[in-house]
């Protein structure tokens, strides 16, 4: 249970206690002017407290609705760019080597990891590395992830 859970449980505990005190304390009066100041207390701490967890309920939901919407954007952002990656590695006719390279690249992963992810010597991701930079027409790794989100970064965002 996270702590945001536990305030829901602990006010839904307080609406219940005050519910439950006002029901016995109405219960007990014969008449609403026999109702002392005591219950009108309660009633505004009942008040309080149902329209705080009302209000955190709300809240949460909201924020969760938002974070929902931005992860579906993101999503779409990300296989949009997925699309294009392929579609660019197929254009510029990359064996699947050449491909899986530009991938790890692209994910900001170093010529020796990609050589341990792959099992292969690091010589020969640097020899694949090279082909793509050559089939691209770039110099180096910098420009080949400035090839692709270059775009998405927009005009003036520094």
């Amino acid at each position: 249970m996270n702590s945001q859970q536990f305030q829901w449980l602990l006010l839904a505990a307080i609406v219940c206690f005050f519910s439950f005190d006002l029901y016995v304390d109405l219960q007990e009066a014969h008449s609403i002017s026999e109702l002392s100041i005591h219950f009108w207390v309660e009633v505004v701490f009942f008040t309080l407290s149902s329209a705080s967890l009302s209000y955190s309920l709300h809240q949460s939901f909201r924020q969760r609705r938002r974070a929902d919407k931005e992860h579906e954007a993101r999503q779409r952002l990300s296989g949009l760019l997925t699309e294009k990656i392929q579609q660019q590695f197929s254009a510029w006719s990359l064996t699947p080597a050449e491909r899986e390279v530009g991938w790890l690249i692209l994910k900001g992963i170093s010529f020796s990891e990609i050589a341990d992810i792959r099992q292969v010597a690091e010589k020969t991701v640097r020899h694949q590395a090279s082909e793509l930079y050559k089939k691209a027409a770039i110099k180096n790794r910098g420009e080949l992830v400035a090839y692709f989100f270059e775009d998405l970064l927009g005009e003036g965002q520094f």
